[in-house]
């Protein structure tokens, strides 16, 4: 694994660097995905282990304190559950697990989406409101707010959004919601589009949808 410059590159040093070098705390394994945040970033290896460094305010490198790490460190909680994916916001992180695709977070409380609202410096898991959620296809994550799309709900033949974070303006699609609030069904949607896609920005949501060639 190579990087560049900045305070999260990984190199044990707060100074710049003008040409990729390699993250030499990663030397001889074998990474498969990398994700990087707002002065933090994250990576996963070939059996499924978490790395984070950078920036700790909030706990959102998940390793149990706030400090600064400026080179890679182990999510041990995650260890052993396979992760596939890392998300990472402004405060917080998410990972999804290979097999199970259940969600975890860690970070800044009022963005994770748990019941508890205090900062999550280990991970947890992000329960649906649902009583059988399917498992989630596509998520994106911004400064304050997260959104979740779920795979055909095998119960009622449906896909599923929740939104939560701050609601500042609306984004959320609904009032102000800490939690994941599922704030609107697919299944209308998927009769008449294919292809949505969701991006987020620090104040606005937006969905592009492609109309259905059977409509």
């Amino acid at each position: 694994l190579f990087s560049l410059p900045l305070f999260s590159t990984g190199h044990n040093s707060i100074s710049d660097s003008y040409l990729p070098r390699n993250v030499k705390a990663l030397a001889g394994k074998r990474m498969t995905f990398i994700s990087c945040g707002h002065c933090h970033t994250g990576s996963i290896d070939e059996d499924g282990n978490t790395f984070m460094w950078g920036g700790g305010w909030y706990g959102r490198l998940g390793v149990g304190d706030t400090t600064n790490k400026l080179q890679p460190v182990p999510v041990d909680a995650l260890r052993g559950k396979s992760v596939a994916k890392l998300y990472l916001g402004a405060f917080h992180t998410y990972a999804i697990l290979a097999k199970s695709c259940e969600l975890w977070g860690w970070g800044r409380g009022d963005r994770v989406g748990l019941e508890d609202q205090s900062d999550q410096l280990k991970p947890a898991r992000v329960v649906m409101k649902e009583e059988h959620p399917p498992p989630i296809e596509l998520i994106d994550v911004s400064e304050n707010m997260t959104l979740v799309v779920t795979g055909t709900d095998t119960f009622n033949d449906k896909k599923l959004v929740y939104s939560w974070g701050l609601g500042r303006y609306g984004k959320l699609g609904a009032s102000l919601s800490l939690s994941p609030f599922l704030f609107f069904s697919l299944s209308l949607f998927l009769s008449l589009f294919f292809s949505l896609s969701f991006s987020l920005s620090r104040c606005l949501s937006l969905c592009l949808c492609l109309p259905s060639t059977n409509t």
